[in-house]
C-alpha cells in the first residue's frame, strides 16, 4: 500500500522529508512506516508500532466506523446478511443446480441451464 502524498498534511511530508526521505520514498512507504518515521522525527523514538497499535485498537472501539487490523493493513470491517440460495434439481442428470441470484428473486417461470448436463429446462421460484 502506497502513500497518497496529496492526502497527507504538508507538515508530516515536510517532517519525514527533514529526516531524510526524498518524496519519492515516502510515497512508496506504508501508512504504518510513515507513521513510525514521523514518530521517529518527533522524538518518540521506537514508539511507532506502539501507537500504531494503539491508535487503531482505539479507532476499533469506535461503534460507528469498525476497523480491524489484518496482516498489517487497515481494512474497514464490512457487515454480513442473510441470502437466501435457490437450487433445483436437474430432471435430466439429477445433479443440484444453483439458480442465479435475480432469477431466484422474480417468483417468474424461467430457463435454467444445468451446469452439469448443459441442457436447459423450466424453473420457477416460490
Amino acid at each position: 500500500m502506497a502513500l497518497d502524498l496529496q492526502a497527507l498534511p504538508y507538515e508530516f511530508i515536510n517532517d519525514l522529508k527533514e529526516r531524510g526521505h526524498s518524496e519519492e520514498d515516502i510515497s512508496k512507504m506504508t501508512p504504518e512506516r510513515a507513521f513510525t518515521e514521523y514518530c521517529n522525527w518527533q522524538g518518540l523514538i521506537n514508539w511507532g508500532d506502539s501507537l500504531w497499535l494503539a491508535v487503531h485498537k482505539f479507532k476499533n472501539a469506535n461503534m460507528n466506523e469498525e476497523f480491524v487490523a489484518i496482516s498489517n493493513n487497515l481494512v474497514q470491517e464490512v457487515k454480513a446478511y442473510q441470502v437466501t440460495i435457490y437450487e433445483c434439481e436437474c430432471p435430466f442428470c439429477e445433479a443440484n443446480v444453483r439458480v442465479a441470484d435475480d432469477d431466484g428473486l422474480s417468483e417468474a417461470s424461467f430457463e435454467q441451464k444445468c451446469t452439469e448436463c448443459g441442457k436447459a429446462f423450466p424453473v420457477r421460484c416460490e
